[in-house]
């Protein structure tokens, strides 16, 4: 074969396999032009802490949530900076930064999905694994401009060069691996933890497979991402200890996973784990892990575990879209290639189709009363005492709009000290509880009984603000 031919041929594997990417990107811009602000909640606390370094630098300290005792910052910052960076080298507002990230950072974790499988197994392969990825309800979760989804992106390169050590028995890819955990680790500690977690167990099960498997490429790894997490974590953690107080658990049986991952993918799935079972590869062990492993953890909500059910799931969504892919490839069909193409063009259009319902279905996380409040703070509020709210979803949004001190704001397992707020809403107060407190105002809902102090300084159609 020619050189020309094999470059043009190099040319399409490449282009097939970003083609995944491609159609997630365009399939995101339709929200993302559509709404003013971004998808997730989450982005408002975040959006905060990255004024909070835009303003202080880099600090360990958020005076302005939970006042007025503030709480140290237990956030990784790297997806802080990096969303700063977009808004000052685009001269755009934070808002509008993580806004246009949705559709870049989505396509940026999909094309890690391909590129993963791809160099692992083959081009064909990661291509379906990124089409199958728009197959579950899950998909949309990866959209949300948050810390999670720019994990998600790092997570299949520490699986891809952590494997190509031990296959290659090559230090440079435990060094890679180890890079891109110690990223993870500045960006997102659980998918941190389940990374490691996995790491583990596939190394285990490589050990007893094959006693040559060597060790010193996990030594590596692990020594290199947790020298880069030092950055930030050591000053932290040397300064303030931890703290982390478990949200409340939130679990379901496994007979709901089919629909949580999508029943096409699902059954594909199923046939590539059999397949793979019976040829246990170091590749293969390496999905089957990553993917049971993930399954044992989510389950664990049953053993008393406090885990969020269909957080832990996003992690599996990788594994098993590759292991769908694998099945893709084991239908028999008598070695005529025309259906398999036929299968694989249904299964993009099929996958497209759902990834265009799922983003149907999702909406900004804030109403325009809670827009409302926010800007009314943002022109008028003291930016020195404490508001207080009946609900909890809006303080990070005001915080981020406003910077007015709040009593809550978001990322509640990092709360180390509060007021009692409970004494706010029910009207249960003094007025030697409110300089206490350093509480100046209080923002309840219109239908609630006005409070036995304060004035009311502003109302919509939703709430009102009480001025102490």
């Amino acid at each position: 074969m020619s050189e020309g031919v094999s470059n043009l041929i190099q040319k399409c594997e490449n282009w097939f396999i970003l083609l995944p990417a491609i159609i997630v990107f365009c399939l995101v811009l339709i929200p993302t032009l559509k709404y003013q602000w971004p998808l997730s909640w989450d982005i408002f606390y975040h959006i905060h802490l990255s004024e909070l370094y835009f303003q202080n630098g880099l600090t360990y300290w958020d005076m302005l949530t939970y006042a007025p005792y503030g709480r140290p910052i237990y956030y990784a910052p790297l997806f802080h900076f990096t969303l700063l960076n977009i808004s000052k080298i685009f001269n755009i507002s934070l808002f509008d930064a993580a806004r246009y990230l949705q559709p870049v950072l989505t396509s940026l974790i999909v094309l890690s999905f391909s590129l993963a499988v791809s160099r692992i197994y083959n081009s064909t392969a990661g291509f379906l694994t990124g089409i199958f990825v728009m197959f579950t309800p899950l998909f949309y979760r990866m959209v949300l401009p948050i810390p999670e989804a720019m994990a998600m992106m790092f997570l299949p390169l520490i699986g891809l060069f952590y494997y190509l050590s031990l296959e290659n028995n090559d230090f440079k890819y435990a060094l890679l691996a180890g890079i891109f955990w110690g990223l993870t680790l500045l960006t997102h500690m659980l998918s941190a933890g389940i990374i490691i977690l996995v790491i583990i167990v596939f190394t285990i099960i490589s050990k007893i497979k094959n006693r040559d498997t060597r060790v010193k490429y996990f030594i590596l790894f692990s020594v290199i991402g947790l020298f880069i997490a030092a950055i930030w974590w050591l000053p932290l953690l040397i300064k303030y200890g931890y703290v982390f107080k478990s949200p409340p658990a939130e679990g379901y049986l496994p007979d709901r996973y089919m629909d949580v991952f999508g029943s096409i993918p699902f059954i594909f799935g199923a046939i590539g784990i059999l397949h793979l079972l019976q040829r246990k590869e170091k590749r293969d062990i390496l999905f089957i892990s990553w993917l049971f492993t993930v399954l044992v953890v989510s389950l664990s909500f049953f053993i008393g575990v406090p885990v969020i059910t269909d957080r832990i799931l996003t992690f599996a969504v990788f594994p098993l879209m590759a292991l769908a892919s694998i099945g893709v490839g084991r239908v028999n069909f008598n070695r005529d290639k025309k259906p398999f193409y036929v299968l694989i063009i249904l299964i993009t259009i099929l996958g497209s189709y759902s990834g265009y319902i799922t983003l149907q279905k999702g909406q900004i996380a804030v109403s325009d009363s809670e827009i409302d409040i926010a800007q009314w703070f943002k022109n008028n509020g003291d930016k020195t005492r404490v508001a207080v709210f009946d609900n909890f979803l809006m303080d990070p949004v005001v915080v981020s709009i406003s910077k007015q001190p709040v009593s809550a704001g978001g990322y509640a397992p990092g709360m180390v000290n509060a007021i009692d707020i409970n004494k706010y809403l029910s009207g249960n107060f003094t007025s030697s509880e409110i300089d206490m407190d350093n509480v100046g105002y209080l923002i309840l809902k219109n239908n609630a009984t006005d409070p036995p102090y304060g004035e009311v300084v502003y109302q919509n159609k939703a709430y009102k603000i009480f001025q102490f």
